[in-house]
């Protein structure tokens, strides 16, 4: 389902705001409970890893951040959940049913394996190290998603701004 939302989106030029306010409601519409939590995620100084290393292995080091996370997400949450890149090195997720302390464990998870393993390049000499930056809000009841995505955005920032590799709850 997410797949097809995606390439929807993408044929009928609709923003990533937008692609996420479909994602709040179709949980709506499944009557879940109203407890989302939205998260906002980007990978620290990917610029310097395009830079460095070539766009090509940018974009190995973003499917296997992808597929990490959406791992480790799915293997805790599935299936009250979303994963998917926002855009650049942007992820975002969404779940709900679940507490602060689950999902942080989660991604506690993820970062352990990014800060333990390194990403090996086609070459087979080259291996990069990284870390992400995580800001998490809770979404509210009647509250426009917007706001929700903004909160969590200005925990992102936050984070960046205070030393990066951090994940950051309101």
């Amino acid at each position: 389902v997410l797949l097809s939302v995606c390439v929807f989106f993408v044929q009928t030029n609709h923003t990533r705001k937008e692609l996420l306010f479909l994602m709040f409601k179709e949980i709506n519409l499944r009557n879940h409970s109203s407890l989302h939590k939205l998260f906002y995620s980007l990978i620290d100084h990917f610029k310097v890893i395009n830079d460095t290393y070539g766009h090509l292995n940018g974009n190995i080091v973003l499917h296997t951040f992808s597929k990490k996370l959406k791992h480790e997400i799915d293997k805790a949450f599935a299936p009250n959940c979303f994963v998917y890149r926002f855009g650049g090195d942007e992820f975002s997720i969404v779940i709900f049913n679940a507490n602060p302390e689950q999902i942080i464990a989660a991604l506690n998870n993820v970062e352990q394996y990014f800060r333990d393993n390194f990403i090996k390049l086609p070459d087979n000499k080259t291996k990069i190290k990284f870390s992400f930056s995580c800001g998490f809000t809770k979404h509210l009841s009647n509250e426009h998603f917007y706001n929700t995505l903004e909160r969590a955005d200005d925990l992102v920032y936050k984070v960046k701004n205070n030393g990066r590799g951090k994940i950051l709850t309101d």
